[in-house]
């Protein structure tokens, strides 16, 4: 928002002077803004969404943290459900509930195309890329960077 990340890593270097604080880490972050981060004081953790199907960190943000020393954590490693077949049983239960697909004419779209989608996606999930080995995966990658897994 409007206040500079520097003001806010101030005040929170104050607040670990003090004591009242022991680490703190960013959600979410702009490799520039991590960078203006830690310049003011360490950065602990950075948590970014990170799975088999959303790799995004690999490319700038995993590489950011092994430069600075800056733990990972992944947030959503099964990618929002969609490695599960939870997204599939919560569409199928509120069609029980509902009688139809919720929402407006756009929204029912949406969910076809969500039910189609998750369909195919938990289907080869179940088959091959079951959560454990999504898991896996991420616990592999802890050899490339401190990447936690939440």
């Amino acid at each position: 928002p409007a206040v500079p990340i520097e003001d806010v890593v101030g005040a929170i270097k104050d607040l670990i002077k003090e004591g009242k604080v022991l680490h703190y880490g960013l959600s979410e972050p702009g490799p520039q803004t991590v960078r203006r981060a830690h310049a003011i004081h360490p950065v602990t953790a950075i948590q970014n969404e990170y799975s088999l199907i959303w790799r995004g960190p690999e490319e700038v943000i995993i590489p950011l943290c092994e430069e600075l020393g800056i733990g990972f954590v992944c947030w959503s490693p099964l990618g929002v459900g969609f490695l599960t077949t939870s997204v599939r049983n919560l569409i199928q239960s509120e069609r029980k509930r509902c009688g139809a697909l919720p929402g407006s004419p756009p929204q029912s779209v949406t969910m076809v195309l969500i039910i189609s989608f998750s369909n195919s996606i938990s289907n080869f999930s179940l088959a091959i890329l079951n959560p454990f080995i999504a898991l896996i995966f991420l616990y592999a990658m802890i050899r490339i960077a401190r990447i936690i897994v939440i």
